[in-house]
């Protein structure tokens, strides 16, 4: 009887054998999926996000309200080519770099402006 017990389980080891195949065939199969889900998820949004800052630069008009990267916040008073000039203070002006400008308080807040006006106008 205990032969045919060991014979019984040495045929259901063969049985569950995983066919002996590549390892590099299951790499190939996922590295199409890998480089699709680095292209949705961090590309992309990366690519949006530079075009709306490049838009926001290009978009600077005379007394909006930045804040820098460095913190400072004041109003726009001139832009050139590659400078903006900031009034930080009454007699207090700065020239910095179009790349240090972190955000525009004066756009954002009219685009949350008009997205609550629109929000309360269709609960309406």
């Amino acid at each position: 009887m205990l032969t045919s017990l060991l014979l019984l389980a040495q045929e259901a080891t063969e049985k569950t054998e995983a066919p002996s195949g590549s390892p590099f065939n299951s790499i190939l199969f996922l590295l199409p999926i890998f480089i699709l889900m680095y292209i949705m998820i961090v590309h992309r949004p990366a690519k949006r996000q530079e075009a709306q800052r490049k838009a926001m630069l290009s978009n600077l008009d005379k007394d909006d309200k930045v804040l820098t990267n460095g913190g400072i916040i004041g109003w726009v008073v001139s832009s050139a080519d590659e400078e903006v000039t900031l009034r930080i203070a009454d007699n207090v002006k700065i020239k910095v770099v179009k790349s240090a400008i972190a955000h525009n308080y004066t756009k954002m807040d009219a685009a949350q402006t008009q997205a609550t006006q629109t929000a309360t106008t269709e609960k309406k």
